[in-house]
């Protein structure tokens, strides 16, 4: 969801947009929480932010879990699954509304601004067969999409932000300790979530990848035969099984895999405090 500010509103004198202020605005991302596994973006009302920063806001889903919240169909190994992020595009101004005070209001244009053409998800076997690391992929791909279009409505494409909480204050380290994303945002807001958390990756993938199979009926010894299995299987049956991950950790969720996520967060970041001293 992309929330467009025609205008500061103010409270206390109704303003209508002022269509001189030709100025790029700012822009913000905000990548939703849920322990990799739950959560949306429109979840967040960016509106009153929107309205009240002066600035364009931005939110996005990504895939989560196993499958990834935009995946809902078979994963055949034959078909070629897309999975794209939806985008919402709201606009508000302040409308005065006697007795009442102003409020915001918005015309809104959906369209499925990413597409993507992986058939993978959080789910990683730690080699080539699944690396995983879909939904961190998903959130870059929104970055380069921002890069390139966000100047069709009003923002900056050099002062992009990006912010979030939980699991997507993770993410937000992860991106910014990923070359992939390099060049992409200029600034980083984290809240209550670390890249050193103990649930923020996943450093035992391929035990918890195995646990799935062997509940689903796909206990191949190849990592390869064993995902060419789980792709054959249908969405439910395997968004429905249980799988309980040490306490303080994750099942599923992003992992090193000396891509998206080169070595692990800890030792990047003492690099990085490295060349900054």
């Amino acid at each position: 969801m992309v929330i467009i500010p025609d205008s500061p509103c103010d409270y206390k004198r109704p303003m209508p947009p002022d269509i001189r202020d030709r100025r790029k605005k700012p822009v913000m991302l905000f990548i939703h929480g849920g322990s990799y596994m739950e959560g949306t973006g429109n979840m967040f009302d960016a509106s009153v932010l929107a309205a009240y920063g002066n600035v364009i806001v931005v939110t996005m889903n990504y895939r989560l879990g196993v499958l990834g919240s935009a995946v809902s169909l078979s994963l055949s190994s034959k078909a070629h699954t897309q999975a794209f992020t939806l985008l919402l595009l709201s606009i508000p101004v302040c409308d005065a509304v006697p007795s009442k005070g102003p409020k915001i209001t918005g015309i809104q244009y959906g369209f499925p601004a990413l597409t993507l053409t992986h058939r993978d998800w959080f789910l990683s076997t730690g080699d080539q067969s699944a690396k995983g690391n879909y939904g961190l992929l998903d959130q870059i791909q929104a970055l380069r999409w921002l890069n390139e279009n966000i100047g069709h409505f009003g923002g900056d494409p050099e002062r992009i932000t990006i912010f979030g909480s939980g699991a997507g204050a993770t993410c937000i380290n992860l991106l910014i300790l990923s070359h992939h994303s390099e060049g992409l945002f200029q600034r980083a807001i984290a809240q209550s979530g670390s890249a050193i958390s103990s649930w923020s990756i996943n450093y035992q993938p391929l035990k918890y990848t195995k646990i799935l199979a062997r509940k689903v009926g796909c206990s191949y010894s190849e990592t390869a035969d064993l995902v060419d299995c789980l792709r054959r299987k249908s969405f439910r049956e395997l968004v429905d099984q249980d799988i309980q991950p040490a306490r303080y950790h994750v099942a599923f969720g992003p992992v090193v895999d000396g891509d998206v996520v080169p070595d692990d967060p800890e030792i990047l970041m003492q690099q990085c405090l490295a060349v900054c001293d």
